[in-house]
């Protein structure tokens, strides 16, 4: 009786062995097929990167203007929050110290701060009809430098949003850790919203991120009175926004779950 209980008791324990090895397996498995996966599309973001600015620089000399030489400050301002992403997802896989933690805690404020400079790139469309008179003899869209133009910042605007939620989804990866998965998405749409609302800040009221450090109060009185006004795009245009990450958002998602289940 005692050797057979010993042989069950020995048995459940292999069990649960294999069963901790093989869940600590599947998570290393899908922690890579993710590393994989963002290896691919940041090779795909720097090359289209490239790309743009390349087009640009196109457009400039042929036109002997400065066209879009804005770019190339607003594309890297919009790297940054993906790149602090992914410093933060490197350093919190390490052994964490309470110096490392801090880093990450310093870190995380400066990524939020710096987020809608990334979806901002979404704005840059209306370039495109800036340097062509749409009430001119010839219609503008018979004009390949307009297309160039069009292509130019359609591809920055998919650059942009591509950029802000892989980066909150490395953020995503990091709460589920710490947090169930209802909180984690709540946090996620208060992420998603606070860079919408960025967006416009920048856009409309031309405000850096680092100016919400240094005069929060002007730009919380910009909010206020937009609000106020009688013809205030401010709600629609954050909305907008907020709608176009969410379904960016869910189809990163989708992509994630698919490459973990090859």
């Amino acid at each position: 009786m005692e050797r057979r209980l010993f042989y069950e008791v020995d048995n459940q324990m292999i069990g649960t062995a294999q069963a901790y090895h093989q869940g600590k397996g599947n998570r290393s498995e899908e922690m890579n097929n993710n590393n994989t996966l963002y290896l691919k599309m940041s090779s795909v973001l720097i090359v289209a990167t490239i790309g743009c600015l390349l087009v640009a620089v196109y457009l400039r000399t042929k036109t002997n203007t400065n066209m879009y030489q804005f770019l190339t400050w607003d594309i890297f301002l919009a790297w940054v929050p993906f790149i602090i992403s992914s410093t933060i997802s490197y350093v919190s896989h390490k052994k964490l110290s309470r110096t490392s933690i801090a880093l990450i805690g310093v870190m995380c404020v400066c990524w939020l701060f710096f987020l809608p400079n990334s979806a901002y790139l979404f704005t840059e469309i209306l370039h495109a009809f800036r340097y062509f008179d749409p009430q001119g003899e010839t219609k503008f869209w018979v004009n390949i430098d307009f297309w160039y133009s069009l292509t130019l910042t359609f591809v920055v605007a998919i650059l942009g949003l591509f950029l802000s939620i892989c980066s909150i989804h490395q953020i995503h990866q990091l709460l589920n850790k710490r947090l169930n998965q209802f909180s984690g998405m709540v946090v996620v749409g208060v992420v998603l919203l606070l860079s919408s609302l960025g967006v416009y800040i920048g856009r409309f009221n031309r405000w850096n991120s680092w100016d919400l450090l240094k005069q929060p109060g002007l730009i919380l009185k910009d909010i206020m009175t937009d609000l106020s006004a009688g013809n205030s795009i401010l709600i629609e245009f954050v909305v907008m926004v907020f709608v176009i990450q969410v379904l960016g958002y869910i189809t990163l998602r989708i992509l994630m779950g698919k490459s973990n289940n090859i």
